[in-house]
């Protein structure tokens, strides 16, 4: 089941969700895109998930302790002010011996930057970028929740309280609108954990942003937790802050679409979006033009790189997902098959949450003669598109990217993703519905190529 996101705005602009606030804290805004998206738009059989109670305590101090040994890291990053701060992606590739985020590295290769860290450290580092790891205070919020929850319960009960009030009503009709129950109890549990985290990180991140000074903050995912707060704070200093497009964006993603026309402080000043389609569909509450078309200069330098013009290749690539790998994985084996001794060179790129076990749950791809199975990680995905004349996936952003490659693209229309439907209506993609139409389609591309030669 899922459900019109329209609807769900009305909703939130009824009772101007995105302001209610305790003790300083918009504590919706912080929870709207993972209650949303997860728990409201994608029911099954009706039913809402239990929500994750909050995991602040003892045992996660305990779990977390080992993270205070990144403050000897920030002693050196301190040091220094910086003229971009960068909140990178927390997945990271490997390009020319660098292990990079490749939505930010022409930053860091231009300007004086830090990189903020709000997930933990990596192994390997930038050896030409400062960075600030935020993982040290994980350990000390779970103190201070922990000093709540045992010796300040009335204040955690006063919050609990506020929450039900503000949210009953709310809640409620989000529950009608989305056909399911919405347990007010779990919420206001959920919600007190937001309100408490958030009043301890916006004391630690604005030392840290008074102290780097940046002249301009650059971050991939506005959503988390921990952006929203950098970027409240970051208000309050005169700090601008702007999000790049990180992948597939559109009228049904919940972080890119408001209900209201009022200013949300949790939100970047600008959007820098990879194409006119994606700044169509971004609904901030905030004039149109600060959602500006500026491309993604590393997918163009790799276009640059890899692409060869006229280069007719009978290779076909499937685009894997972790959602739909059992079902495409037999797919393209059946195609595999049918295809056998017709000249077609079939590979299937794997994505990297996939690469780890995959013979264990894909046999038959394993054992098949026909498929080249790519997993590796760090494989380049643009050198791959350069081999290729013909991609198959589902709704991966990798599809996209294909397209600067000018490959024959076919969707299969599995997943009832209306972004994906609304570019097969346009002529972006072109669809097919089985294992049959695929081989006629590609065959007929075959013969094409045969009768330009």
């Amino acid at each position: 089941m899922s459900v019109d996101l329209n609807r769900l705005l009305e909703v939130e602009n009824k009772y101007d969700m995105y302001h209610m606030e305790i003790q300083g804290v918009h504590y919706w805004e912080l929870m709207r895109e993972a209650y949303l998206r997860y728990d409201v738009m994608h029911l099954q059989d009706g039913r809402i998930r239990k929500t994750k109670s909050n995991s602040y305590g003892f045992k996660s101090i305990r779990r977390d302790t080992e993270r205070l040994s990144h403050f000897l890291d920030n002693i050196r990053a301190f040091r220094k002010t910086a003229d971009v701060l960068v909140i990178p992606m927390h997945r990271r590739q490997w390009v020319d011996d660098r292990l990079i985020c490749t939505y930010t590295d022409f930053l860091i290769r231009k300007y004086r930057c830090y990189e903020l860290y709000v997930f933990g450290r990596f192994t390997d580092d930038h050896d030409d970028v400062i960075s600030v790891f935020t993982s040290p205070y994980y350990p000390l919020c779970d103190v201070a929740f922990a000093w709540n929850k045992r010796f300040n319960k009335s204040k955690l009960n006063n919050i609990r309280r506020t929450v039900k009030e503000q949210m009953e009503k709310p809640l409620a009709e989000l529950g009608e609108v989305s056909g399911t129950h919405l347990d007010l109890e779990e919420f206001a549990d959920e919600a007190v954990g937001e309100v408490i985290r958030a009043g301890f990180y916006e004391k630690k991140y604005k030392k840290i942003l008074e102290k780097l000074k940046p002249k301009v903050i650059v971050e991939i995912t506005h959503f988390t937790f921990h952006s929203m707060i950098i970027n409240k704070i970051a208000r309050e200093l005169g700090i601008p802050i702007v999000e790049l497009e990180h992948g597939l964006i559109g009228y049904t993603h919940v972080p890119y679409n408001y209900g209201c026309d009022d200013e949300i402080v949790e939100l970047p000043n600008e959007f820098y979006a990879f194409s006119s389609y994606t700044a169509k569909h971004v609904v901030f509450p905030q004039k149109a033009t600060n959602v500006v078309v500026t491309g993604f200069p590393y997918y163009e330098s790799q276009i640059n790189k890899y692409y060869k013009d006229k280069v007719k290749k009978l290779t076909i690539v499937f685009l894997s997902q972790r959602t739909w790998g059992d079902k495409l994985s037999e797919f393209a084996c059946e195609f595999a098959e049918k295809m056998n001794n017709t000249g077609w060179r079939i590979l299937y790129k794997m994505h990297p949450f996939e690469s780890e076990g995959w013979k264990n749950r894909y046999k038959r791809l394993a054992e098949s003669p026909y498929i080249e199975v790519l997993d590796d990680i760090n494989a380049n995905l643009y050198e791959i598109f350069s081999q290729c004349t013909v991609q198959v996936g589902i709704s991966s952003t990798a599809i996209l990217e294909g397209l600067g490659f000018h490959l024959h693209t076919y969707v299969l229309l599995w997943e009832k993703d209306e972004i994906i439907a609304d570019m097969v209506r346009d002529g972006i993609f072109e669809s097919v519905s089985d294992v049959d139409e695929l081989v006629r389609t590609v065959s007929e591309i075959k013969d094409r190529n045969n009768d330009d030669e």
